[in-house]
């Protein structure tokens, strides 16, 4: 994961996943070793069934959550929407308000996407949204680019 080689992991992942079936860290890392690999529709099973395996998981909520805004059908989308806004009641922070504005704009309003994210402040780098506004669609990439959230906690420098 370290070396952006997430095709292999998601690989390496997926044989960890068969035999260890009911560890929700491997799901989530074969679900986000899958997302950061360009495989959005392939890494929603195993993200959903981390957060079944661990459903105080929060970390594992928020990606499987705009994981489907990004690549789900309307209704996961919509539902995704739903996730979102309970994320948000239960802990406001700038992640939740994040996840919440990429489920905007799964669903196409971009106005209720903006509003979501207007006061997280400037320690939140927002600006990877910018192209996702611009289409109002979801981004196709569920964190930054640069974010340490793709990195297991093992692996991060």
């Amino acid at each position: 994961m370290r070396a952006k080689r997430f095709a292999g992991a998601a690989e390496d992942y997926a044989v960890l996943a068969d035999s260890l079936p009911e560890d929700a860290y491997v799901h989530y890392w074969l679900g986000m070793a899958r997302l950061a690999a360009g495989n959005c529709p392939a890494a929603r099973p195993p993200l959903s069934r981390a957060v079944r395996l661990q459903p105080t998981w929060g970390q594992a909520h928020i990606a499987q959550t705009r994981a489907d805004a990004s690549c789900g059908d309307g209704d996961a989308r919509r539902s995704a929407r739903q996730r979102a806004l309970q994320l948000l009641a239960a802990s406001d922070n700038a992640d939740t308000r994040v996840t919440v504005a990429i489920t905007e704009l799964g669903v196409g309003s971009a106005d209720a996407a903006r509003d979501a994210i207007a006061d997280v402040g400037e320690e939140t780098d927002t600006s990877w949204l910018d192209d996702a506004f611009g289409r109002n669609a979801p981004p196709t990439v569920p964190f930054p680019p640069d974010s340490d959230r793709w990195l297991p906690v093992e692996v991060r420098r």
